[in-house]
């Protein structure tokens, strides 16, 4: 029979546990949501900005994204395994491995998002082709085109991101993001109702010069901290 006080130590034991490691899940979950939420940021900027040029504009930068990320969106699953095998290699104590990981993923995404650009150039003419109108199948497509340069350093970032987090280095991510999503509202005003003036096109090109700022930020980042 077990003794009250040894039956209570246990229970107090199991929830002592359970709490621990619920936080430790909690403390390296919530930047990365923040920093998914975040590049999430810049879509939504986009389409704020844009929806007061007019509906068919709304609606062609709705579409535009939607085709956007629909075409890219198997390079996610890519990031995935490295996400994987960078946490590994980490956790393994394998350092020379991770560099060469990290290497290895930077040149596998480059080389993916090679194709994935060529087809963003023709969007138009796929929209054309499943029936879409012809305004919103053109402003959709300039939408995807200029998108479409931004892509290389987004995927850049990822893999930075990733290299961060397997040590569970997490914040530094979730700051470029807010600093970008800053700079994203400034530069769409600037562009589409600002001295710019680029009416509708500006948005996608905010949205890639933000990405293209975030992969700058980090380069920066490592090289004031090159133990990273």
């Amino acid at each position: 029979m077990t003794a009250p006080g040894t039956r209570e130590r246990a229970d107090s034991g199991w929830r002592q546990r359970w709490y621990d490691e619920g936080r430790v899940m909690i403390d390296i979950a919530m930047p990365i949501v923040g920093a998914n939420m975040l590049a999430m940021g810049m879509q939504l900027t986009d389409l704020m900005f844009v929806g007061r040029l007019g509906k068919t504009e709304l609606g062609a930068a709705a579409l535009g994204n939607t085709v956007f990320y629909l075409i890219h969106y198997p390079l996610l699953g890519v990031m995935t395994a490295i996400d994987t095998l960078l946490a590994t290699t980490y956790g393994a104590g394998h350092f020379r491995a991770y560099g060469d990981w990290a290497v290895v993923a930077l040149l596998i995404m480059t080389a993916l998002c090679v194709p994935t650009i060529i087809v963003m150039c023709f969007v138009e003419e796929l929209l054309l082709a499943i029936n879409q109108a012809p305004e919103l199948s053109k402003l959709a497509g300039a939408f995807c085109k200029q998108l479409s340069w931004g892509l290389l350093p987004y995927y850049w970032l990822q893999v930075f991101t990733k290299y961060l987090q397997a040590q569970h280095i997490l914040a530094p991510p979730v700051y470029l993001g807010i600093a970008a999503n800053c700079f994203n509202v400034l530069l769409n005003w600037l562009f589409i109702f600002g001295p710019v003036g680029l009416g509708f096109d500006g948005a996608p090109i905010a949205t890639s010069l933000c990405r293209w700022f975030q992969l700058f930020s980090a380069v920066l980042y490592l090289l004031v901290w090159p133990e990273r």
